[in-house]
């Protein structure tokens, strides 16, 4: 989950104060011997762990869009029914938090969960959204230019909740329900969605309710949820969004991801990712598929390529530094099209960028993420928890 990547932040991270100063503490004991050192650092990285496990990390930022942000996030990462958090037959679940308040009067609350029930086979993911944050929209297709931006802010409620069950070795099937409802679109023009005109009337026909329900399989093979170093994922979804559900808007939405991990040695991994979205029907702008963010394509602002079908492959090479601090190069080329016959070799797009990550949780293996992207024409740095894919 990434906590800063779509909002231009200049972000102040106390966590990376920490790590710093873990750090001049362990360089400093330049006398020691180097089985000293590394009890000292091993405090220090215990020390580390014990904060992030039960307190929240705060966070500062500014930025032009928001003014002052202030805000905390949480991150916890932990093995349902086992007494042994380093059994490798239960696969690790984690609950993410993140609220922050701006003085410009705008608010983003997220919780989510991805919880593995021990042995009984049963498995739950969920996310709410609460939020009026500013965003950027640059209209519909694979051609949007940074021209075309307008920024553009709203209220939001979302909710989205995937159980299941293993059926068959590492196979998981279930049930999904999705709930988002989109009001109050105002742009930087000044104008409102209940009075006036606004310059793309389309953002204000797409206000409302979107409530669907689908299912979902996939095969959950890979040796570590939160950081896989080897194994694969495979995710097959489809939802139905449609009016005798509460929903506003009669679409459907097919998400097909696969990921394969290759173990180059003990610490070094290759990791590759193809993914592709398939929308179809009266789809609302904000369910189009939306290429760019912290996960798909980093460096390309989420949202700035749309459109009712995106197909992303993308591969990330993570490789240890020193100590509790490893590294990540990566890249990714994607497109998106209103229908399949609409792809085109010279639509493709591209990113590439690199990263530094910190061990905060050495027992199932969770970093903080400090990633920076590029493309042809934006750049962006990305702050979060766990990895991109």
């Amino acid at each position: 989950m990434a906590l800063f990547s779509n909002h231009r932040f200049y972000t102040i991270l106390l966590t990376t104060l920490l790590a710093t100063c873990s750090l001049n503490g362990f360089s400093q004991q330049t006398a020691d011997t180097t089985a000293k050192k590394m009890t000292l650092a091993e405090k220090i990285n215990d020390k580390m762990v014990w904060i992030v496990k039960w307190f929240p990390l705060p966070i500062v930022s500014y930025n032009t869009q928001t003014n002052w942000l202030f805000g905390l996030t949480k991150f916890n990462s932990f093995k349902l029914g086992t007494n042994d958090q380093t059994d490798i037959n239960v696969p690790s679940s984690t609950v993410t938090g993140l609220a922050y308040y701006t003085l410009n009067k705008q608010y983003k609350f997220v919780a989510s969960s991805n919880l593995y029930f021990g042995k009984s086979g049963w498995r739950n993911y969920n996310q709410f959204i609460l939020q009026s944050f500013p965003s950027y929209y640059y209209g519909i297709g694979n051609d949007t230019k940074l021209s075309d931006e307008q920024e553009v802010t709203f209220e939001s409620i979302e909710f989205y909740d995937a159980g299941g069950y293993e059926f068959y070795k590492k196979m998981y099937g279930g049930i999904i329900y999705s709930f988002k409802n989109y009001t109050k679109i105002a742009s930087d023009s000044g104008y409102e969605s209940d009075s006036g005109n606004f310059p793309d009337s389309t953002l204000v026909v797409n206000e409302g309710i979107q409530s669907g329900l689908g299912l979902f399989v996939f095969n959950e093979a890979r040796d570590n949820t939160v950081n896989a170093h080897e194994g694969s994922y495979l995710l097959l979804s489809y939802v139905l969004y449609k009016p005798w559900l509460g929903s506003r808007f009669d679409f459907g939405s097919i998400h097909f991801d696969y990921r394969k991990y290759f173990p180059l040695s003990e610490k070094l991994t290759l990791a590759t990712q193809f993914y592709s979205e398939i929308n179809f029907g009266d789809v609302p702008i904000q369910s189009l598929a939306q290429m760019g963010g912290a996960e798909k394509m980093r460096g390309i602002y989420l949202g700035r390529f749309r459109d009712k079908l995106m197909t992303v492959a993308q591969t990330e090479i993570r490789f240890p530094i020193y100590w509790i601090i490893s590294g990540v190069a990566f890249a990714g080329l994607g497109e998106v099209a209103s229908a399949m016959n609409q792809y085109r070799f010279d639509g493709i797009k591209w990113s590439a960028g690199a990263g530094l990550r910190l061990l905060v949780d050495p027992v199932h293996k969770a970093n903080i993420r400090f990633d920076y992207g590029i493309s042809h024409d934006q750049n962006f740095f990305f702050f979060g928890f766990g990895e991109a894919f």
